[in-house]
């Protein structure tokens, strides 16, 4: 099933995981540029169960924050009992706090698009989204300046 934003997080928070844990998988529709360019704003993604313990760097995964579910990337595990994952949004500067088990919901599916869990994606995705990030914050930086000079009166 789809969600439809009509509700609060919360309500969809709950919903998602009802469905998940009854062995069905949930479409959402992602908010927000924090995983720019792979997902884009009302773009629909599948959330799948998956066990957290056979994730993979690179994977993209939901979580949950508070009363919301965030989508993003696994740059990071903990292999060792309790797991932990470190998490990061591609266009975002800094990584999220630590994923475990009691807020890991599952696993993310592009809709067909394979490329998020190929080896290939898996081994390059650091490089590039490096380049992304500085390019981000390079453009950020330009803005910043372009915006900080005041026209001569």
């Amino acid at each position: 099933w789809l969600v439809q934003p009509q509700q609060t997080d919360e309500f969809w928070l709950t919903a998602c995981k009802d469905e998940l844990a009854a062995g069905r998988s949930v479409g959402i529709k992602a908010k927000g540029l924090s995983m720019f360019p792979v997902i884009r704003p009302k773009q629909e993604v599948i959330i799948k169960t998956y066990p957290l313990e056979m994730l993979k760097i690179g994977q993209i995964i939901a979580f949950q924050r508070k009363t919301h579910l965030v989508v993003h990337r696994v740059v990071q595990i903990e292999k060792t009992p309790p797991y932990k994952l470190t998490c990061q949004g591609d266009a975002n500067w800094y990584t999220d706090e630590p994923v475990s088990l009691q807020n890991y919901i599952g696993l993310i599916d592009l809709k067909g698009r394979k490329e998020q869990q190929s080896v290939l994606a898996n081994v390059l995705y650091k490089p590039i989204i490096s380049l992304f990030r500085m390019a981000m914050r390079a453009a950020s930086k330009a803005k910043q300046i372009t915006h900080s000079f005041q026209p001569n009166k």
